[in-house]
């Protein structure tokens, strides 16, 4: 008797160490294929949701420089039939610094709250620019004369007297809240 239950020890020993290796193996198995699955369902669901935020951010940024164009049109517009070429308060906005217009001899009418000191304006990007434009449009990024990260909107004014450029700035920071 004691030899059998000494068999049926070692023959549950063999069983169990025959088993248990498989089963811990299959185990990991299960655990790797469910590691995988999840770990591709997880980055997609990240992709898509990021591009989705993407786009959503772009169509804001979008809207809101079109709405930005739009008063650009609407200051040009109400200068141009009134002739306030000197009115300080027509260059007024919900642009940061205002609008503010140039000749080509130099000379600005900025809005009121616009501080920002404009060296030798025919020389600036926005006038450049501007000078080539009808209708208002957005200007390449650049650097202003306080060292800020801007795009200008700015177009030429239809005065019959003097040329002159209208524009307005936006900083990249302000873009970037949205």
């Amino acid at each position: 008797k004691e030899k059998r239950m000494g068999i049926r020890i070692n023959f549950k020993a063999k069983i169990l160490g025959f088993c248990l290796p498989i089963t811990i193996i299959m185990v990991i198995i299960l655990i790797a294929i469910a590691y995988t699955m999840s770990r591709k369902n997880i980055i997609q669901s990240s992709e898509d949701l990021l591009n989705t935020s993407a786009k959503d951010q772009a169509h804001q940024i979008e809207s809101w420089l079109n709405q930005k164009l739009r008063e650009a049109f609407t200051v040009k517009f109400d200068i141009e039939h009134s002739d306030a070429f000197f009115d300080n308060e027509k260059l007024d906005s919900d642009f940061i610094s205002g609008f503010y217009l140039s000749d080509v001899d130099g000379t600005i009418i900025k809005a009121t709250e616009y501080t920002e000191a404009v060296v030798s304006p025919k020389d600036q990007v926005w006038f450049i620019e501007g000078l080539t434009r009808i209708n208002p449009a957005f200007t390449g990024a650049y650097e202003n004369s306080t060292g800020n990260q801007v795009i200008s909107v700015c177009s030429m004014l239809n005065d019959r007297e003097h040329i002159r450029v209208l524009s307005a700035d936006l900083t990249l920071d302000t873009v970037n809240m949205i």
